[in-house]
């Protein structure tokens, strides 16, 4: 895919998004990796059924030695299953993709997704809320950046975004407060200029 570290970045203006002819090929990669994850589950079915067999077959034959003997008969090993953290990792990268490839809907239900599960996933909460400010969900947008800061007070991007969607809201003062707490805490940022300009800008 036509994405790096994607589990490391907080969305915000300054993130990258893909034109038409990367979201084209996103989308084939996107088939192929659905074909082999399909293969995988049905392979790790088979083994696991192969598993059980092997157990029912190991009980059977010692049926006849007695309780003992079929208490003590091997069992198979059964393949683990996947880490919680790489699943969760694989769902934020999963949106992240989404959204780089503009399908907001998708990105959106993939962070609710995680934080369902997680609530206190920092950066699917920053995620999501610029994802509803795609979307023009501006409310949704502002709470989930209020989420984020709640989490994690340190996240000065999540104090860009929360501007953003104040100032469309037509919040100008929370949206000033946001800014100038942003500019604080990241002064060398490349969204500075940006974050001044939009100042310079409010009344």
């Amino acid at each position: 895919m036509f994405v790096l570290k994607p589990e490391d970045e907080f969305l915000s203006e300054e993130s990258r998004q893909l034109d038409g002819e990367a979201i084209k090929l996103n989308a084939q990669i996107e088939r192929v990796r659905k074909e082999i994850e399909q293969k995988r589950a049905r392979n790790e079915k088979l083994k696991n059924e192969l598993a059980a067999a092997t157990i029912a077959l190991a009980g059977a034959g010692k049926a006849d030695a007695g309780a003992a003997g079929a208490a003590s008969a091997p069992i198979a090993p059964i393949a683990a299953a996947a880490e919680p953290a790489d699943s969760v990792r694989a769902e934020v990268q999963r949106g992240m993709s989404l959204y780089r490839e503009k399908r907001y809907d998708e990105a959106a239900k993939a962070f609710e997704h995680v934080l369902a599960n997680h609530p206190g996933h920092v950066m699917a909460a920053n995620n999501l809320g610029f994802t509803y400010f795609k979307l023009g969900r501006l409310d949704d947008a502002v709470t989930w950046y209020k989420k984020t800061i709640e989490l994690d007070p340190k996240r000065a991007i999540a104090y860009a975004n929360l501007g953003d969607a104040l100032a469309q809201l037509g919040r100008a003062d929370e949206a000033k407060s946001a800014y100038k707490t942003f500019l604080d805490m990241s002064p060398k940022s490349p969204a500075v200029a940006s974050i001044q300009k939009k100042l310079a800008a409010m009344p």
